[in-house]
């Protein structure tokens, strides 16, 4: 009795776990082949990095004929921690088959109040704060269980640089079964104020009790229909995780579909964006109520619909991305418009009717078609001795970049575009004024 294992149980049995106020009775009885054990008792703290506080807990075991018991499995922390468990299992195999000893009633439930938890089953300790509840229960036998779990996180609050969700508070609501030698989603669900995600499904995946005798050399069998939805009411947060993009705002609604193996199921969604609002971080002008319509299926993208203002002027997209989970998927987008606003700055506006085209594989696009200038301005002033000016900074500079891309594959493309003019490129200037056709 109060025993503990500072120093030594860590190293013995388990990394970085302590205990104290052991007190347990152990009975032993039997054949080395068929034993009989029995462990009774309480610890009045069980202590890990990984568990914020120390649980206290109940326990009353007993292994016999290849089951285990549990007769009290009670586990209770200060702040609403608890983990139980009771019933009865055989062991998941005889030999390599499944057992077909019956599976009586086990129940756990744990509560887990506090997002240190979480980071346990995660890398880079994404939680910072958040609370989780689960209830499992298993019936019947390893060769035909039926296995019903139930997990509620509430509060969940994810570190700032996540661009996949926003930071939270999300709300996690799931219910898994097993049954029929299938896995089914009953429900899954993640919501956010701006965010909802829903899905359901199944995953055929046979029967567990010979995974688990029997595991496969490598990853998981069985195939995968899973239906879902996702709803964004403003994805204005992307904008503080996407460093190439100033502000961005808009609805989006999407449906997607997982169908096939596990290991690799092909993923078809319609996507769908209402009154969208982009400004890119390069010196773009600001693109406003954007429309998109799209289909995404494992062969092609089809842009069936992109539509908005581009400095005022309505602009058109359609297109295709054939093979997009290729290496170099192949493009064929189209863009229309007139008027169109492709750069203003401080002495500089651009404007021309628009029909481009941008085909080809990815590392080797090209962007084709027509520019008409329809209203181009340079206004500044030159200062051709601001060389000479010793440390005063310059007023202005000769040169101008309308844009430029960085990376591949937009830095390798080529442009094969023919421009004219609909109306002359006036230049005003201390050196020059005139027009230009």
């Amino acid at each position: 009795s109060r025993l503990n294992g500072k120093g030594w149980f860590s190293d013995l049995v388990a990394d970085r776990i302590d205990f104290d106020g052991l007190n347990a009775e152990a009975h032993l009885q039997g054949t080395v082949s068929a034993p009989r054990i029995e462990v009774v008792g309480r610890i009045d703290a069980l202590q890990s990095p990984y568990i914020p506080v120390p649980l206290a807990g109940r326990f009353d075991l007993a292994y016999e004929k290849n089951r285990l018991n549990i007769r009290e499995f009670d586990w209770r922390g200060e702040g609403g921690y608890r983990i139980q468990a009771n019933g009865s299992a055989a062991t998941p195999c005889d030999g390599k088959r499944p057992s077909t000893a019956e599976l009586l009633s086990l129940t756990s439930s744990v509560q887990l109040p506090e997002a240190a938890v979480f980071n346990m089953l995660v890398d880079g300790q994404p939680v910072v704060a958040g609370s989780l509840t689960a209830d499992l229960k298993m019936e019947g036998s390893w060769r035909e269980p039926y296995i019903d779990l139930r997990i509620k996180a509430q509060g969940i609050k994810l570190k700032p640089d996540l661009a996949a969700l926003p930071e939270g508070p999300l709300e996690i609501q799931s219910r898994i079964q097993y049954r029929e030698k299938s896995v089914f989603i009953d429900t899954f669900t993640i919501q956010a104020p701006s965010v909802k995600i829903f899905a359901t499904g199944a995953w055929r995946y046979g029967p567990i009790g010979e995974f688990l005798c029997n595991p496969p050399g490598e990853g998981f069998p069985g195939e995968v229909s899973i239906d879902g939805t996702i709803q964004v009411s403003e994805i204005g947060w992307l904008s503080s995780r996407i460093p190439e993009i100033r502000r961005i705002e808009g609805s989006l609604d999407a449906d997607f579909q997982l169908r096939g193996p596990i290991g690799r199921p092909a993923v078809t969604a319609t996507v769908s964006l209402k009154d969208g609002v982009l400004r890119p971080q390069m010196n773009l002008p600001l693109l406003e109520e954007i429309r998109l319509e799209a289909s995404v299926t494992p062969s092609i993208i089809e842009i069936r619909q992109l539509q908005g203002l581009l400095g005022g002027a309505a602009f058109r997209i359609n297109g295709t991305v054939t093979d997009p989970m290729a290496e170099n998927p192949v493009a064929d987008i189209q863009l229309q418009g007139d008027n169109l606003l492709f750069y203003r700055d401080k002495g500089l506006r651009l404007r021309a009717d628009t029909d481009l085209s941008l085909r080809g594989s990815l590392n080797q696009l090209v962007v084709s078609g027509e520019l008409a200038v329809t209203d181009g301005l340079f206004d500044r002033y030159i200062n051709w001795l601001g060389s000479l000016q010793g440390n005063r900074a310059p007023e202005s500079t000769s040169g101008v970049e309308l844009f430029s891309f960085q990376s591949p594959p937009l830095k390798d493309m080529r442009f094969d575009v023919k421009i004219r003019s609909k109306a002359p490129f006036r230049i005003r200037s201390n050196i020059v004024r005139g027009q230009l056709r």
